[in-house]
């Protein structure tokens, strides 16, 4: 949520490029050279990881300030060069790697709905009931909706 408004984000690595999607609108693409190198810690959402020298766990900062219903990862590319009409809720397929619903759960660890059955621990932040948030916040009508921008920064 951003702004008090549901948005679609997605990110597409094709081998060459990584473009960001907005509400299935392409909004950024950029060139990246060199390999593909793994992070040396665990994939953090909703926060931006910093490496500590001789710990495999990093220290998080920046912590995103909203709701993430849900975060799927796929292998190959999902969303080419074309525009979209997002879902109004993620669904695992063939393709899927990782799929964790952020909108049903309890304690400390999201469950993970994917064929490998990977799972999230939760960490500084807590679990709200889907459907009254959905029934606040729908999904974006079309793939033209625009985000409004963002507030001027403090003097």
């Amino acid at each position: 949520m951003w702004h008090g408004r549901r948005v679609h984000l997605a990110a597409v690595y094709d081998g060459a490029h990584m473009a960001l999607f907005v509400d299935g609108k392409r909004e950024a693409v950029t060139r990246l050279t060199g390999r593909h190198k793994p992070a040396p810690f665990p994939l953090v959402i909703g926060a931006d990881p910093q490496p500590v020298a001789g710990n495999p766990t990093p220290s998080v900062h920046n912590h995103f300030a909203g709701a993430i219903e849900a975060v799927r990862v796929s292998r190959g590319v999902r969303y080419a060069n074309q525009n979209f009409a997002p879902p109004a809720e993620l669904r695992t397929d063939a393709s899927t790697i990782l799929m964790l619903p952020f909108d049903r759960g309890e304690g400390e660890v999201a469950q993970g709905r994917s064929r490998g059955k990977y799972h999230a621990r939760i960490v500084g932040a807590r679990w709200e009931k889907a459907n009254a948030w959905r029934a606040q916040n729908p999904a974006p009508a079309t793939p033209d909706a625009r985000l409004p921008e963002p507030p001027a920064p403090p003097p």
